[in-house]
């Protein structure tokens, strides 16, 4: 049996059908499919229409939903898994009854792209480090995809019950730091410190680096900004690539982190980093931190100079043991009426 054919076969074997066979030939997806069939479930998979009125929820509505998790192309025909559909209506209804229609579409857009990214962290995790490995080694396609159900199939379920106890942690962790609510009751608010830390002359460096060499020194500076937020009880709040934002309850956490990460770019095999802090009032939604304060640490860090970390004067007069808070010239920000007053943070 030739290549084809075997796959053919291995698709047939986990339930697909000549339609399905047929539509992901003429779009070039065969090994996707596998994978889709591989991770179904249990139950049929039902037009979208079907599915809502099973669950009892408006079809327009769950359009709205599904959108808001990241699946475009919608509408009452889109096949949908029988899985799938579950959490469709625990959406529709679980979620309005707790956070009304508007914050449980928000909820779900927080879902939806949080979800896609790693998703996409892992397949291209997987095809760089097994699949064109295996190609590139002469492994026919038909094996490379038929290794890949069996590890979907084996290792996916216990890493979904990973993923459910390290949110269970974290939901701990963040309902115990300190909050206030806005006057509308639709936000809440917390006073925090504001980090940001950048990767000097990235943009150059980009362009002469190679994807392998480029994903190495992505990897290490986001492992190295997370070790160093770890250790001094702060939070990632978003990975930016060439930058990082995180978060801290107090000064001391802050300069910590951002000392951590900027002395360890040398042996870490990192170019030069530069940091900014401010602390103040800043609005948190949907897993985000908004406003002045946030505004104030991201302008400081990109008039910082290489190897430096840059605080605002709140930061500063709150102060931090063992740190050292260095005046500097007034700083010129954009977006700002008035020089900023910053100061050079460095330890004792």
């Amino acid at each position: 049996m030739d290549e084809w054919g075997r796959l053919v076969a291995l698709l047939e074997s986990l339930g697909a059908t000549s339609d399905e066979v047929e539509a992901a030939r003429d779009a070039g997806t065969l090994g996707p499919l596998a994978l889709d069939l591989a991770l179904r479930g249990d139950g049929p998979t039902l037009p979208m229409a079907e599915s809502t009125a099973r669950h009892g929820v408006p079809l327009e509505l769950a359009t709205r939903y599904w959108r808001a998790l990241g699946f475009a192309d919608v509408d009452g025909t889109t096949p949908v898994p029988a899985d799938a559909g579950e959490a469709l209506a625990l959406v529709g209804t679980v979620g309005r009854e707790l956070l009304g229609e508007d914050g449980t579409l928000a909820l779900a857009r927080v879902l939806g792209s949080s979800t896609a990214r790693l998703a996409q962290a892992m397949v291209d995790s997987f095809r760089a480090r097994f699949e064109a490995p295996q190609l590139a080694a002469g492994a026919a396609y038909p094996d490379v995809v038929a290794d890949y159900v069996r590890l979907a199939r084996d290792v996916l379920p216990p890493f979904l019950d990973a993923m459910g106890a390290v949110l269970r942690r974290h939901l701990v962790v963040v309902a115990a730091g300190n909050w206030s609510s806005d006057r509308e009751s639709t936000a809440t608010r917390r006073h925090v410190a504001v980090g940001f830390i950048d990767l000097v002359g990235y943009t150059a460096l980009a362009r002469t680096l190679g994807p392998s060499a480029l994903g190495r020194l992505i990897s290490t500076f986001e492992d190295v900004v997370t070790e160093a937020s770890a250790g001094h009880r702060g939070r990632v709040v978003k990975l930016l690539g060439d930058a990082a934002m995180f978060a801290a309850d107090n000064a001391a956490d802050a300069c910590g982190i951002a000392l951590d990460v900027v002395e360890a770019a040398a042996g870490a095999g990192l170019p030069p980093l530069r940091g900014g802090l401010a602390m103040g009032e800043a609005v948190a939604l949907q897993g985000d931190l908004f406003g002045d304060v946030v505004n104030l640490a991201a302008r400081l860090v990109a008039v910082a100079p290489e190897g430096l970390v840059l605080a605002d004067e709140a930061l500063k007069a709150v102060g931090a043991e063992g740190i050292t808070f260095e005046p500097l010239a007034p700083q010129p920000l954009k977006g700002f009426d008035a020089p900023a007053v910053a100061y050079a943070v460095r330890r004792r």
